[in-house]
């Protein structure tokens, strides 16, 4: 859309322009926007220009959590932007409906990576803790670690509702690598190419900008 509205800015005003050096402006102005920071800045602080109210996803994520689920935050993103954003779409408490909250991952390179250790933050300050990572517990922040670490750090061997008789994972590190996880994301690079290609896992694209079709 930013794409198609650049060109047609130049079109409608009669400004000669070069196709390829229009994508490279507007990907590089893209790229510096993200990795200076301002962005998450302006975001974070009026939501309300850039994010919908979701209340009802709470619902949601508590409905997967009384049916057993486990559930990941994984997020891009530093944590003071993603707490701002889910503040404002879902709610003050939002990390209690999550098993494990990830911020700054890195993805694609936290499926890629072998052996990035896990970072805790401090949600008050932001700061990193130089603490070594050895389990992620609910309620706490971490940032950066690969895939490889979330099978090492987690001890789920069983959904939150099973019967023993009946229903037991082989080892700690099955749970996440099988079709039995389902990822949701929202970036076909960052998100689910790697989930799918690599680890089996089901996955989902939140796509909103496609929906009319």
């Amino acid at each position: 859309c930013l794409m198609a509205d650049v060109v047609q800015f130049f079109l409608d005003r009669d400004i000669p322009f070069c196709p390829r050096s229009a994508v490279n402006d507007v990907l590089g102005s893209i790229t510096n926007t993200h990795i200076s920071g301002e962005f998450h800045r302006e975001v974070a602080r009026v939501p309300e220009r850039y994010f919908e109210e979701k209340p009802y996803l709470k619902g949601v994520l508590d409905s997967l959590r009384d049916s057993g689920k486990r559930l990941i935050f994984v997020s891009n993103s530093p944590f003071w932007y993603v707490d701002a954003g889910m503040n404002y779409v879902v709610g003050p408490g939002w990390r209690d409906q999550w098993d494990v909250v990830i911020a700054s991952a890195g993805k694609p390179a936290f499926y890629t990576e072998d052996a990035r250790p896990f970072r805790e933050v401090d949600p008050a300050t932001g700061k990193l803790m130089f603490k070594q990572v050895l389990k992620l517990e609910k309620g706490r922040v971490y940032t950066a670690g690969c895939l490889k670490e979330l099978t090492k750090t987690i001890n789920w061997k069983h959904p939150l509702n099973y019967d023993v008789l009946d229903f037991r994972y082989d080892d700690v590190g099955s749970p996440l690598t099988s079709p039995n996880v389902m990822y949701i994301g929202d970036s076909l690079f960052a998100d689910l190419v790697d989930a799918k290609r690599e680890f089996g896992w089901t996955t989902a694209a939140v796509t909103p900008e496609v929906g009319w079709e």
